[in-house]
């Protein structure tokens, strides 16, 4: 009996140990991700790895920039992104994917020119961008593709509505 306890209670701290075990890391994947969603105020590097999860299973659009070291466009590029991704945080992601280091995503996407700037939003190509922009068009750009398009009539007559032609 005394060997009976012995080793049910030796069981009973196993399950223990392997239930805190799932706990801590479930925790810790759930603060990952809590992370990473908060974090989005500036480019994030994507690779070849992690492309489908920060992109194309993204809750918010996201902006992929393809760049290469050797580029100097892709360079001028940077800090325009950097400012963008802190006017956006919280509404848009954007992403570093090097050319030189990864290839596959790249190749399946057909990037022939860099910098190319991919707009995915939902899983699907918004809209793409090649060269490089001063920030001011950079952010024209998105805003128009990221906006709700207005009703025909309202872009017509600019939001004039009929009540206020009655008046």
């Amino acid at each position: 009996m005394a060997a009976r306890a012995k080793t049910n209670s030796k069981r009973d701290r196993n399950r223990a140990r392997q239930q805190a075990r799932r706990d801590a890391i479930a925790k810790a994947r759930s603060e990952e991700n809590a992370v990473a969603l908060e974090d989005v105020d500036h480019p994030v590097k994507v690779t070849d790895a992690s492309f489908d999860r920060e992109v194309l299973e993204s809750e918010i659009p996201v902006l992929v920039d393809f760049w290469a070291s050797w580029c100097a466009p892709c360079r001028a590029l940077a800090p325009s992104l950097e400012q963008l991704a802190r006017d956006y945080a919280g509404r848009l992601k954007i992403v570093k994917y090097n050319t030189e280091e990864n290839r596959r995503v790249a190749g399946q996407m057909r990037i022939r020119s860099l910098p190319s700037l991919v707009l995915f939003k939902d899983g699907e190509v918004l809209d793409v961008q090649l060269g490089a922009l001063p920030y001011g068009r950079l952010e024209a750009w998105v805003r128009r593709r990221l906006e709700p398009k207005k009703p025909f009539l309202q872009r017509l007559f600019g939001g004039r509505s009929e009540e206020t032609d009655e008046t």
